[in-house]
């Protein structure tokens, strides 16, 4: 593992709150370029008094790219480190000690196809300092490009769940978190046995609650993924709706019993398509969601043939 650091980090001082944003990428060179730069353009306009923060690129491919451009040309310390095992799970490792090593209260991560939106890092850090969670999550938004289907849009086929903040969060992930480093998620690492199939991050934060870790929402920290014609397509859908259903399954094999497992499964396939029939006139938004539990049901029924789906596979 490889590490460049520009400029250097200036010394804390007491009472100042050190915030690193982790940025994983892995062959997404100009997406992560576009990442990068929303975020420290927010935290450049942002009333970030008392606050060090840092931006940290955690180079996933197999051979150091040129990130020169982002190190350089910003006034606010930008961090690379190069990881050549190949996974995600190594990348988030990568940055979790990253933060703890230097001392961070906050490790913040978002994806390398998303950009936050304005005051996205004030959000966060209120919140945080607000409530005292373990973590702090915020909505994912997806932007869609010119050229993807009006269905894509219209029947919310990548909507995510929005929430209240301050309150619960329905599915934690790694696509817009922040992390405190001094609590109940410190020394949990990332599983790499959970790379090619993703949720490594839901078996994180899993771990994290079995260990009493709390969780929040912020609902004004927005990030928005890009949504390209590469994805809006239904075959694309069906294998993430299948390999969801199938990391569902695997995150609860001593919870659920195969017969409860088989049980959730057929009806997610019983109901996924009458409901959907309604809700394409009454509620069209709902409809992706809905028809996504077809996938989802299959993804758990071949977890429980012994099959797992290692879509990132490498």
């Amino acid at each position: 593992m490889t590490h460049v650091q520009v400029p250097a980090m200036r010394e804390q001082q007491n009472n100042e709150l050190k915030i690193v944003v982790a940025i994983l990428t892995y062959n997404r060179n100009e997406g992560l370029r576009d990442s990068a730069r929303s975020v420290l353009d927010d935290i450049i306009s942002s009333d970030n008094s008392g606050i060090i923060a840092t931006v940290l690129i955690v180079d996933n491919n197999p051979t150091p790219q040129d990130f020169s451009d982002l190190i350089e040309g910003f006034q606010i310390e930008v961090s690379y480190v190069h990881v050549a095992e190949p996974g995600i799970a190594a990348g988030r490792n990568a940055a979790v000690e990253f933060a703890e090593t230097n001392a961070y209260n906050l490790l913040v991560f978002i994806d390398d196809d998303e950009v936050v939106a304005p005051g996205w890092s004030n959000a966060l850090v209120a919140t945080a300092l607000e409530y005292g969670a373990d973590a702090v999550f915020g909505p994912v938004e997806p932007e869609f490009s010119e050229d993807c289907p009006k269905w894509a849009k219209r029947f919310g086929f990548f909507e995510r769940p929005h929430g209240v903040t301050g309150g619960p969060v329905r599915w934690p992930a790694t696509n817009n978190v922040a992390l405190r480093t001094d609590g109940a998620l410190r020394g949990i690492r990332f599983d790499d046995r959970w790379s090619s199939t993703g949720g490594s991050d839901s078996r994180f934060f899993h771990d994290g609650l079995s260990k009493g870790a709390s969780y929040v929402w912020c609902e004004d920290a927005v990030v928005h993924e890009r949504i390209g014609v590469q994805r809006a397509n239904m075959r694309w859908l069906w294998r993430r709706g299948v390999r969801l259903g199938n990391v569902s399954a695997r995150l609860n094999p001593r919870q659920l019993k195969a017969p409860v497992l088989v049980g959730a499964a057929i009806v997610r396939l019983a109901v996924a398509l009458p409901v959907a029939a309604v809700y394409g006139v009454a509620s069209p938004r709902r409809v992706g969601p809905t028809v996504m539990n077809i996938p989802k049901g299959v993804g758990m029924i071949r977890y429980l043939s012994g099959r797992l789906e290692n879509e990132y596979a490498r």
